[in-house]
């Protein structure tokens, strides 16, 4: 029994010190609470400008569910940590500014939240 937890121990220490050797210094990529309050700011800039109650003919309950799903695949499907950067910034116009694959990632994913939120687009 004592090997069996030194072991688990042993992996858990080395799953933990790879995962903060990663996730640490100006390269990482932000965690996914920042992705969505990112996402969640640029919404709530271009709600406000464009004068609608949510983007897309979404309804505002919806809204978190829609910002969730894009967050998970972006960093599901490898978004680079450079375009999550600016994203978790919630600046609207530096979304804008993300690299032309990233950004074709992201339309692509943002389509599927839609599909998968309220269904497929008719016409």
């Amino acid at each position: 029994m004592r090997k069996l937890i030194a072991g688990l121990a042993a992996i858990c220490t080395a799953f933990t010190l790879t995962a903060c050797s990663n996730g640490s210094g100006k390269d990482a990529a932000p965690s996914r609470d920042e992705i969505v309050a990112g996402l969640n700011e640029g919404f709530a800039t271009a709600i406000k400008e464009t004068g609608r109650s949510a983007p897309a003919g979404l309804q505002e309950a919806m809204l978190s569910s829609f910002v969730g799903c894009i967050a998970d695949g972006a960093i599901e499907q490898g978004v680079s940590a450079e375009s999550l950067k600016i994203i978790a910034t919630g600046d609207a116009d530096k979304f804008n500014d993300l690299p032309e694959k990233d950004d074709a990632l992201l339309q692509k994913i943002t389509e599927g939240c839609v599909t998968k939120l309220i269904g497929q687009p008719q016409g």
